[in-house]
């Protein structure tokens, strides 16, 4: 199942010289917030990295390259530092960097911010499917 409309929505989308930045909202009805604690909500981390997949794979569609998606190979790195919690009208900053590498997989670095909070740190080592 994808996650997006089902646990996010995407709110902008810019790419620079640095990267991708995504905002994304966090929706406070999500089955996904029913199961993992009903009377407070906390994102989970296996979904947080998904969202990350699912922008980064959500941009290179765009790209007019064929590309069809990516799988995760290796979560190098995965640092929670702050409970992601819905509601409240915050939006989160998805930072996506794709690094440089001699194999021919993806190597992204995803940094998670709201208001200058860093919330989670990821590296990520994907292949395209």
């Amino acid at each position: 199942m994808r996650l997006q409309n089902n646990l996010y929505s995407v709110n902008a989308i810019h790419q620079s010289e640095e990267g991708l930045s995504c905002t994304i909202h966090l929706m406070e009805d999500s089955p996904v917030y029913k199961a993992h604690f009903p009377t407070q909500p906390v994102t989970p981390g296996a979904c947080i990295v998904q969202i990350a997949v699912e922008i980064y794979e959500g941009f290179k569609g765009l790209s007019g390259q064929e590309f069809k998606g990516i799988d995760i190979v290796k979560v190098k790195n995965a640092k929670f530092l702050k409970a992601m919690i819905p509601g409240g009208g915050r939006l989160f900053r998805y930072s996506i960097r794709e690094e440089p590498a001699d194999d021919a997989l993806t190597h992204l670095q995803v940094v998670v911010t709201s208001d200058d909070v860093i919330y989670a740190k990821l590296s990520l080592i994907c292949k395209d499917i």
